[in-house]
């Protein structure tokens, strides 16, 4: 018998972990792990769909440094990534994309806004 390995919506090369988390004051907080010893210089890339799939909404944050380990920071440090301006009814899922300009995406969180919000 082969052991199964269920994947929590993250990718096998994960680089940086992410995790989200909503604000008393609606804006949205990233934590990030930097599992590697690199310095990368990154943006976060946030994807809204509806219900039937279809993309609504994508916004990337101003590029900055990540450092090995564990930081959080939020929309008012890098930047808006998230709109204010979709009505619940129709957004589904987020997915939050660590990016670099130049090279592979790092990491990936995908969840359900229904659990959050």
């Amino acid at each position: 018998m082969l052991p199964i390995l269920i994947l929590n919506h993250e990718k096998i090369n994960t680089q940086v972990l992410v995790k989200t988390s909503k604000q008393e004051d609606d804006t949205w907080a990233f934590t990030l792990n930097n599992t590697t010893k690199n310095i990368y210089k990154i943006f976060l890339e946030s994807y809204f769909s509806e219900n039937t799939g279809k993309l609504l909404y994508r916004e990337a944050s101003d590029e900055f440094k990540l450092h090995p380990g564990i930081v959080t920071v939020t929309e008012k440090e890098i930047g808006e990534i998230i709109s204010k301006h979709l009505s619940e009814k129709l957004v589904k899922e987020l997915s939050v994309c660590v990016k670099q300009k130049y090279g592979p995406d790092l990491g990936f969180q995908n969840i359900q806004l229904q659990e959050i919000i």
